[in-house]
């Protein structure tokens, strides 16, 4: 037996029967050798029926696109996943060795960091609805773990946000995600284990010598404390600790071999909760953690610290806490997101109900809609204030929360506000590096200026991370890009969106919504027919719905398709018209968070572009 897997207690927990059976396990890294003995007959490709035909479900290739089976050219990623569930006929390497498993290859694959942190996010995406089926959540991994990380050399500051949406996505489908620190030491964590914006998000994981009397915190382990708080204060950073020096596992080649770091710890703790979510399924990812910061093995200074944080974990206690049998009936709560709005407005309910509720009945209150969904989605198309109850229950008894108007649902005011102009430069932000510039006027529909009104918008370089402004008295915002050394040729801004409370922004009415140092790249002039052949759609990313806009220098038949990123063809519009501008609402409320492909067909024109739905 490997000495992690005994300094975790996972075999006092397999003596229970918590093998970690019915458990769907997954890992986002370098890839998976498919066909090693101590995984084969673990990947859920072929170990479940449910897949058959469908191999890409179980496995997710971003970077060569070969989903057909599984493989690793590195060997990172069948050490991560052999440490999770790896087992007989192979060697028992793993810490639940009954799971099933997915994973997608995402790390390290080529292209360099870009591309890998692009092939990450696209993963992530993947993870929170591998079959493309909103429909189903049997395909959703039940844990998750990460052993990878970005830093500041890599072009990522500390608290960097890029991830986090990606990750809650995940977690709210049920997935409960782990992080290795890094490997930095005293530097401190990795991005995104350094998030703390509350208890459970992000997850980071420590590594100690579990081959040493005391288990002593391995040197590279990265400590904290972190400041990627909501107040910027410190928190304690690590979480928890797992088994991280020379640590045995399987490799490519259908071989074995030893590895260090909290890479390798990561996957302990994501066996760990594995064998929880064996013992109790109805546990939420937040109780799951939870459950794990309860039950470790103090270590280093008593409490939680910024070198174990609450300990080494413990397979065993934890499994006994998970299994501790619930007689009470639920305590039924519930929020929704947003609770105002104009009509349609669509609506994210969440339950929060206490007590481990097997089902749930909602009532929208609008005469309309009701829903047995755990957290279900819902449209309101009529205005008004509506009373939401949910009826949430166990084999123990019900309970039922009302919630007395409480979804307010109004129509869109008249007024619309627009952009009026951009002029891009540039400027010295230091000795060294250069910042792009965008003054953006934002003015309403009688071309009066509009202040305090919210400019979202993207530059061309050196990244195309979302901006904001604040427009003035003038209704002028002043938006600056990333400072960087190696500045573009032609510095470019163009707006997503425009945000005011009691007013709408009409893309459609903006005299330009890109420009450019060189000058303005997209402009609309009422009556004005184009003189060729463009498209657009905004705002990018959107919930729920995104418009798509051609302009057409002739009239000609039109069609547009819209694809998900497996291909699926979800939506279609067709028609003809022109010259001038033809506009069409996609409303993707039915459809999964994650990127979306549309094609354009019109008369000799053709268009390829790329959206982002997040829910």
């Amino acid at each position: 037996m490997e000495p992690g897997i005994d300094a975790v207690r996972a075999p006092e927990a397999w003596a229970l029967g918590i093998t970690g059976e019915g458990v769907l396990v997954a890992n986002i890294d370098t890839g998976v050798e498919g066909d090693h003995p101590a995984l084969a007959i673990r990947w859920a490709g072929v170990a479940d029926p449910r897949y058959d035909g469908h191999p890409e479900w179980a496995w997710y290739d971003p970077y060569l696109g070969i989903n057909d089976f599984p493989y690793d050219n590195q060997g990172h990623g069948t050490h991560t996943m052999g440490s999770i569930c790896g087992g007989a006929p192979g060697d028992e390497v793993g810490v639940a060795p009954g799971a099933y498993w997915i994973a997608a290859g995402a790390v390290d694959r080529g292209g360099g960091i870009a591309r890998t942190v692009a092939d990450i996010i696209l993963s992530f995406q993947w993870m929170a609805d591998p079959d493309g089926n909103p429909g189903t959540d049997w395909d959703v991994p039940d844990v998750m773990s990460n052993s990878w990380g970005v830093t500041t050399s890599h072009g990522y500051e500390p608290c960097d946000e890029l991830f986090w949406s990606y990750i809650d996505a995940c977690e709210a489908a049920g997935t409960v995600v782990f992080f290795s620190a890094g490997n930095e030491g005293t530097s401190g964590l990795r991005r995104p284990a350094d998030r703390a914006t509350d208890d459970y998000r992000n997850c980071a994981v420590a590594a100690v010598d579990a081959n040493t009397a005391g288990w002593p915190i391995a040197w590279f382990s990265s400590r904290g404390p972190t400041y990627c708080t909501p107040g910027g204060t410190a928190a304690i950073k690590p979480d928890i600790a797992g088994p991280g020096v020379s640590v045995r596992s399987s490799y490519p080649g259908h071989s074995y071999t030893y590895m260090s770091g909290t890479s390798m710890s990561c996957p302990h703790v994501t066996g760990v909760a594995a064998l929880i979510r064996d013992a109790n399924p109805n546990l939420t990812p937040d109780e799951v953690k939870q459950i794990i910061y309860e039950t470790a093995y103090d270590l280093g200074t008593p409490g939680e610290d910024n070198d174990y944080g609450w300990g080494m974990v413990d397979a065993y206690e934890a499994v006994m806490l998970a299994m501790v049998p619930d007689t009470l009936p639920p305590v039924a709560d519930f929020v929704g997101n947003p609770t105002s709005g104009y009509v349609p407005l669509g609506v994210q309910f969440t339950d929060l109900s206490t007590n481990n509720p097997t089902s749930w009945y909602w009532d929208f209150g609008d005469g309309i809609g009701t829903s047995t969904e755990k957290n279900p989605y819902y449209t309101y198309n009529d205005t008004g204030s509506f009373t939401v109850s949910l009826t949430a229950t166990n084999d123990y008894g019900s309970d039922t929360e009302i919630k007395t108007d409480y979804i307010t649902v109004t129509e869109a005011p008249a007024f619309n506000i627009h952009v009026a102009d951009i002029v891009v430069d540039r400027f010295w932000s230091s000795k060294k590096h250069m910042t792009g510039r965008a003054t953006v006027t934002i003015v309403d529909q009688d071309n009066f200026p509009v202040e305090d009104a919210t400019v979202y918008g993207f530059f061309n370089a050196p990244d195309s991370k979302t901006k904001t402004g604040i427009t003035d008295y003038n209704g002028v915002a002043v938006i600056t890009s990333t400072k960087t050394k190696t500045p573009p040729s032609d510095w470019c801004f163009e707006v997503t969106d425009v945000v005011k409370a009691g007013e709408t922004y009409d893309p459609t009415e903006n005299v330009v919504t890109k420009a450019c140092e060189s000058g303005p790249v997209y402009r609309i002039f009422s009556g004005t027919i184009p003189y060729e052949f463009s498209v657009r759609n905004y705002p990018n990313p959107f919930n729920a719905t995104a418009t798509i806009e051609m302009n057409l220098p002739e009239a000609c038949d039109w069609k547009i398709t819209i694809y998900n990123i497996v291909g699926r063809n979800v939506e279609q519009f067709s028609g003809s018209g022109g010259p001038g501008p033809i506009s069409v609402i996609w409303d993707g409320s039915d459809e999964a968070s994650g990127v979306y492909l549309y094609r354009v067909e019109a008369g000799d024109n053709r268009a390829i572009e790329k959206m982002l739905l997040l829910k």
